[in-house]
């Protein structure tokens, strides 16, 4: 398990994973946390079941579907894994 850094311009957050771990146990009010999953439009988001807006989830997961080399049909298909707000909350 590793821990998980995003490196902005101006900032660094930090996941470690003992504190995703306390998070679980702990997160709500002494209660485990219950997550479930909320599709959006182009995404995927991983949300705490308590939390009152999508916006603030834990893991998003992103589609891609591009094609390159002048539309001569070669496409890439990716799929992105971000963190969100909930990964940092202490």
């Amino acid at each position: 398990m590793a821990d998980v850094v995003d490196l902005g311009a101006s900032k660094v957050k930090v996941m470690t994973v003992p504190a995703y771990y306390s998070y679980r146990q702990y997160g709500n009010g002494g209660k485990p946390v219950k997550l479930k999953a909320v599709q959006k439009p182009g995404d995927i988001r991983i949300v705490a079941t308590h939390s009152k807006s999508d916006n603030d989830f834990l893991f998003k997961f992103r589609f891609k579907k591009r094609n390159y080399k002048d539309g001569k049909g070669q496409w890439i298909e990716k799929i992105m894994i971000e963190t969100g707000p909930l990964a940092y909350k202490k």
